[in-house]
């Protein structure tokens, strides 16, 4: 379960072994999500939901299908830790008006991939702006280790690295780095999920949600029940 935003937050399903759209619907209140999982047939059978931290959608999950294993999806966790390096990035563009300043601002995209994604030319620049702003470097840094938490083996090594995690933040990165800490807290049991050995995320709809904005541009603003029965009935 996931959501794009065309005008407003439209709930979106997928099957993630099939890879395949189950529907998509015009909203994405607690009371659609609940009516629509309760529509399914054989919605026994579904052993595992992926999620983003919206709270309607796991609440709607423990009425419909109790016996699912809900997983938080990790690239939401983890995009949490992108936004706080970028919360930096600009703080610190902000503060620097001059040259350096300005191109810092430019170079947001760099700052949102892992290093290991980086080619020579754009580790050079990246390596260029951590050498320049020691409080980037730190918040780069964190951002890359929270990462590698997900590569541990088991729940328990991997609550234990984000917990020597959490504790290495700095005092002066401690408020862009609070809404991480707040979703490890009150999610941790479903973040936790993701290292059971299906290992399930939301990868497959978030790359089906890009394909439903390049139809929804194309068609110059469809309405919902267009843009619906666009990516329902046509390849």
């Amino acid at each position: 379960i996931d959501e794009i935003k065309l005008g407003r937050f439209r709930a979106i399903f997928t099957n993630l072994q099939d890879k395949t759209l189950v529907d998509m619907l015009p909203d994405r209140y607690y009371t659609s999500i609940v009516k629509f999982l309760e529509s399914l047939p054989n919605r026994e059978k579904i052993e595992y939901v992926s999620t983003d931290l919206w709270r309607p959608y796991r609440l709607a999950v423990q009425k419909v299908l109790p016996n699912a294993k809900l997983v938080a999806d990790k690239f939401h966790v983890v995009s949490k830790a992108n936004a706080a390096v970028d919360t930096v990035r600009r703080s610190i563009a902000k503060a620097d008006q001059q040259k350096q300043g300005k191109g810092l601002r430019k170079a947001h995209k760099l700052f949102d991939k892992r290093a290991a994604d980086l080619n020579d030319e754009q580790y050079l620049t990246v390596s260029g702006w951590l050498n320049c702003f020691p409080l980037l470097a730190a918040a780069y840094d964190l951002k890359e280790r929270l990462y590698a938490v997900y590569e541990v083996e088991t729940k328990e090594k991997a609550w234990a690295a984000y917990l020597n995690w959490e504790a290495s933040i700095p005092p002066e990165l401690s408020k862009p780095f609070k809404p991480v800490k707040t979703a490890f807290r009150n999610w941790k049991p479903y973040i936790l999920n993701y290292f059971d050995d299906e290992r399930v995320t939301n990868a497959f709809t978030e790359s089906f949600n890009a394909k439903v904005r390049r139809v929804y541009r194309n068609g110059h603003g469809y309405t919902f029940e267009r843009l619906r029965a666009k990516v329902l009935f046509t390849d």
